[in-house]
């Protein structure tokens, strides 16, 4: 890491500049900017490399699963604040959806952005990724990583929020723009050449996606999702109850998801709901190896309860002063 990066890398944006509400604002965005302020202690008082940082509409609807044969994807969830959509559309009829380990790869952009506090993000070897992550640096492992940035590049998000006699949205591309390695890059960088003198890759995450990405930034262990970075649903599963017991820490008090409202949340085509409760179980297991303080566990009738984590305390632990 050379002293830029390293500048670059230890930024993080300080509470003392943000805008308080006034009296006239809504009561949700004065919570929201509540939360935030705590997000942003977490940041600051915490081991930030040990973190993904992601958009709360990731987390309420993500990625599909598996690949699409259509040009757009629709994902809702319900919330305390309305109704939650997201669309994901193709801008290239010839490049398919993103899906699967892509919401991976986004989440790591997205993670760069907020340390950054900059949409223009930039790098220099997609070893960083690779290292991040603990994948093998081969020509299988560098290709999806290629592939992944592709169908990032090319789809758009269509954000929208439904609330009583009110109906919000906005429209932008996942990404502005675009310097990406092409497949022939990996041959320099197996010989050490990474890039030509002067070139970065890099790109611009959409106006959309950076604005709610700094409005609603969810913290989220790495090592927890790095535990499921093979498996699309696991991943959107331990992330929504990591995110949930972040906010029941907060609120000192627990949640209780219906079985319903969780398979609509986590955009499941499941049939056999019993194999799926019974997978999700699964995960939640493996989530309190990596996480021990979590408390989250199916009830009777499937649904799901979230407790604050034990000792209140997040995955990630602060820093002790002096």
């Amino acid at each position: 890491m050379d002293e830029k990066d390293s500048k670059v890398k230890s930024k993080v944006p300080s509470t003392t500049h943000q805008r308080k509400p006034s009296p006239t604002q809504p009561t949700r965005e004065a919570a929201a900017i509540r939360r935030q302020l705590r997000l942003l202690d977490v940041l600051q008082n915490g081991d930030e490399q040990e973190l993904l940082i992601t958009a709360q509409a990731l987390i309420l609807c993500g990625l599909p699963y598996k690949p699409q044969t259509g040009t757009y994807y629709v994902r809702q969830a319900h919330t305390a604040q309305g109704l939650v959509r997201l669309t994901v559309s193709a801008l290239d009829p010839e490049t398919p959806l993103p899906f699967g380990k892509d919401r991976v790869t986004l989440a790591w952009l997205t993670t760069k952005a907020i340390q950054q506090q900059d949409p223009v993000v930039e790098w220099d070897s997609a070893s960083e990724f690779f290292d991040l992550f603990h994948l093998d640096k081969g020509g299988k492992s560098y290709r999806a990583f290629w592939e992944s940035w592709k169908r990032l590049a090319k789809a758009a998000f269509v954000l929208e929020v439904v609330r009583t006699g009110h109906d919000s949205g906005r429209v932008a591309p996942i990404l502005e723009r675009w310097d990406l390695p092409t497949m022939r890059t990996r041959r320099k960088e197996e010989t050490g050449l990474i890039l030509l003198p002067g070139m970065r890759y890099g790109v611009e995450l959409g106006r959309t996606l950076w604005d709610h990405l700094r409005a609603h930034p969810i913290p989220l262990p790495l090592a927890v999702m790095r535990e499921f970075q093979d498996e699309p649903k696991a991943w959107d599963f331990a992330a929504f109850v990591t995110w949930r017991s972040y906010l029941c820490q907060h609120t000192n008090g627990k949640a209780r998801i219906a079985w319903r409202d969780l398979v609509q949340q986590l955009g499941s085509q499941d049939k056999d709901h019993k194999q799926l409760r019974k997978s999700l179980k699964d995960v939640l297991k493996r989530l309190s190896l990596v996480w021990p303080e979590v408390r989250a566990n199916f009830l009777p009738g499937g649904v799901l309860e979230i407790r604050p984590p034990l000792h209140g305390i997040l995955p990630v632990q602060k820093k002790e002063k002096g």
